[in-house]
């Protein structure tokens, strides 16, 4: 029994106090599980949401010979028309292959024939070693002129050279095709049109120098134009 009324108002803080933590341990549990009802709802939603993800890229992947022949190309059925026979479609004429190549041989207007390199260092006409071939110009049509080209150096640089081209099958020079060098500022050389045999012959380089010094002959062609 409370006899003193300070005691009964001790006895009431107590009580009060004891009522507030008890309404603060609901309050603070009922704010624990609306967050854990929060954070199950959140992950729900993030496994739906990556759910509805894999089907949809799963729906997307159709290989591509399904997609293009089911949904894209319709069927398409050509009918020739009563009319038509083949006779009546139109042709292409394109130029056969002979035809091509007469055509690219028209074109070209200019051929050479290289025989090499060499030395030479005799004062007379002498072959040059390994400048040598077989020619035919019957095989070339229309032909317009033939030269003789050819370089020349001299290491000595004092004396002259001339350097020419015989028909080794009829055993005779081949005319007009001897070009001279008197010194290194022409080293190019270009004879007039030569006087060419018919038929199949064998050609061979020939050198002379003045002072029999070796002299360096650094190219010897044929130089063939048509008309």
């Amino acid at each position: 029994m409370i006899k003193d009324p300070s005691d009964l108002r001790e006895r009431l803080l107590e009580i009060e106090v004891h009522k507030d933590e008890k309404i603060a341990k609901l309050i603070f549990t009922i704010m624990g599980l609306l967050i854990v009802v929060l954070l199950i709802e959140v992950i729900y939603l993030n496994i739906s949401y990556q759910k509805r993800i894999g089907e949809n890229l799963t729906k997307s992947m159709v290989t591509p010979t399904e997609y293009y022949l089911s949904d894209v190309i319709p069927s398409i059925t050509v009918s020739p028309s009563p009319t038509m026979i083949p006779s009546q479609f139109p042709t292409t004429q394109f130029p056969t292959i002979p035809q091509q190549a007469e055509k690219q041989k028209n074109l070209i207007k200019e051929y050479f024939i290289a025989f090499g390199t060499g030395t030479g260092q005799n004062t007379d006409w002498t072959d040059v070693q390994g400048l040598q071939a077989v020619i035919n110009f019957d095989n070339y049509s229309d032909i317009k002129e033939v030269f003789f080209e050819s370089s020349v150096t001299v290491p000595t640089g004092n004396e002259w050279v001339s350097v020419r081209l015989y028909n080794k099958t009829d055993q005779h020079p081949v005319w007009n095709s001897e070009v001279f060098m008197k010194d290194s500022s022409t080293p190019y050389l270009a004879s007039s049109p030569v006087s060419y045999d018919r038929g199949s012959k064998t050609y061979q380089v020939q050198m002379k120098t003045q002072l029999g010094y070796p002299a360096n002959l650094t190219q010897s062609r044929l130089h063939i134009t048509l008309k």
